[in-house]
């Protein structure tokens, strides 16, 4: 019998991390690598943090035309934030969530520490499923 869930691809956004996971210390602000968006019918985004504390975080979706200008910095001239996946992720559990459809060439993650959010607070997974349009 074939793989129901052979049309599903996915990418691994963490592994274009440096050590694969990405640091969201306190009230702090970081920015995923950009990527360029696949052309897809549907997509979820699968996203976990970890830390010694308590975990606040914030997690929007920026998009933009080109590469930033500087990959992990804030870049308004060519990035806008397309949608908010959550206003505050308290827990370390696996997250889901369905992005709404951009049309743009780029995006990348921004995650924005909030209220009693750790220092050691990590982005430890971050993928991207979605179903290829033919």
């Amino acid at each position: 019998m074939a793989d129901p869930e052979s049309h599903v691809k996915t990418m691994d956004l963490i592994a274009l991390e440096t050590g694969s996971q990405l640091a969201v210390a306190s009230t702090g602000t970081a920015y995923s690598k950009s990527f360029l968006i696949p052309n897809f019918e549907s997509a979820s985004v699968e996203f976990q943090f970890t830390s010694d504390g308590s975990v606040d975080v914030k997690v929007e979706i920026e998009s933009g035309a080109v590469v930033p200008t500087t990959e992990g910095s804030a870049d308004t001239g060519n990035y806008g934030v397309g949608n908010t996946i959550s206003s505050g992720i308290t827990t370390e559990s696996v997250n889901w969530a369905a992005p709404s459809p951009t049309v743009s060439k780029y995006c990348r993650f921004k995650l924005t520490g909030q209220g009693s959010n750790h220092a050691s607070t990590v982005l430890s997974k971050l993928k991207l499923h979605y179903t290829a349009k033919a």
